[in-house]
């Protein structure tokens, strides 16, 4: 699965910004970095981080096209945004849809960003709680 890469030059449009659009849910964009002022410059270098990473080059936009979200829904689970030490990815907690979903396309899933980690909660009998990362195309 491919995602789009394009360039916001915001508000003043001076600075010219690289962000991937993910075309997974939720289908936000993530900023990826500054680039030159100079749109000539700017285009070069967004087509080689697109060519690099085998993402679609998409254009100039004066701001992001997606506002981020804060939760989305799938696999019955319900993810929200969460931010940890500088990153940015969606959380939840697995239900029996998901593992339904994981045992069929595991290396799929994990492909376009999904992770699961076991947490085990010694203040309620060792009950174990398994979570739902996602991040986003990898």
């Amino acid at each position: 699965m491919r995602s789009n890469v394009y360039i916001s030059t915001g508000q003043k449009e001076v600075l010219h910004t690289l962000w991937v659009e993910s075309t997974n849910p939720p289908f936000d964009s993530f900023f990826i970095k500054n680039l030159s002022a100079d749109e000539k410059t700017a285009v070069e270098e967004a087509k080689r981080y697109a060519d690099e990473n085998e993402y679609d080059y998409d254009g100039i936009y004066s701001h992001p096209k997606h506002k981020r979200t804060k939760s989305f829904e799938k696999f019955g689970v319900t993810f929200t945004h969460r931010r940890k030490h500088g990153k940015s990815f969606f959380m939840g907690f697995a239900t029996p849809d998901f593992w339904e979903e994981w045992r069929k396309n595991k290396e799929e899933m994990k492909k376009s960003g999904f992770r699961v980690s076991k947490f085990i909660d010694r203040r309620h009998d060792n009950q174990i709680i398994w979570y739902v990362f996602y991040r986003g195309e990898n």
